[in-house]
């Protein structure tokens, strides 16, 4: 991770953590349904290879293909999944955003601009598992790089960062 979180003197570290283990699911269900279609199509290559050579030669290099790239793209999407992602301080919120070789985010809130931070869990998976999206009221349109995604324990996250914008 090249960026780097510069702690200012008179700044203590509050809460820091990762984003719900919940994320993983999509990458972990699509790379399975590349999986399935590759082990079918080599399977396909194998039924054609006595009767229709060219279709098992064109079976066989897309399974090879899809194998490959779908082994590639979930071994980057895995990597890409920093340890930190979220740092609470008693006068900032850093949020982390990396995807290995493409992007490195690191996005601050400084508390001095929040009006009030709201906590959302919709809908029965996100109530169940106990996760949800923060977002910050800085009295102005809420943007996307605002709304910090799958926050787990987003109502007690959004009380601490409030119990500490009561404080100042």
């Amino acid at each position: 991770m090249n960026s780097h979180f510069e702690k200012h003197p008179d700044e203590t570290i509050v809460d820091v953590f990762s984003t719900h283990w919940v994320k993983y699911i999509g990458p972990i269900l699509l790379y399975l349904l590349l999986f399935t279609t590759g082990i079918l199509l080599f399977y396909l290559a194998i039924l054609n290879a006595h009767h229709s050579m060219w279709i098992s030669h064109y079976t066989f290099i897309s399974a090879l293909l899809i194998g490959l790239l779908g082994h590639h793209w979930f071994f980057h999407r895995l990597m890409s999944e920093g340890t930190v992602d979220i740092i609470i301080t008693n006068r900032r919120f850093i949020h982390f955003k990396d995807i290995l070789w493409f992007q490195d985010d690191m996005n601050e809130v400084p508390f001095g601009t929040i009006r009030a931070v709201e906590a959302h869990k919709r809908g029965v998976i996100q109530n169940l598992f106990r996760y949800g999206s923060l977002s910050f009221d800085r009295g102005s349109a809420i943007g996307h790089d605002r709304i910090i995604p799958f926050v787990p324990h987003p109502q007690q996250k959004a009380r601490e960062i409030m119990s500490i914008l009561h404080m100042k």
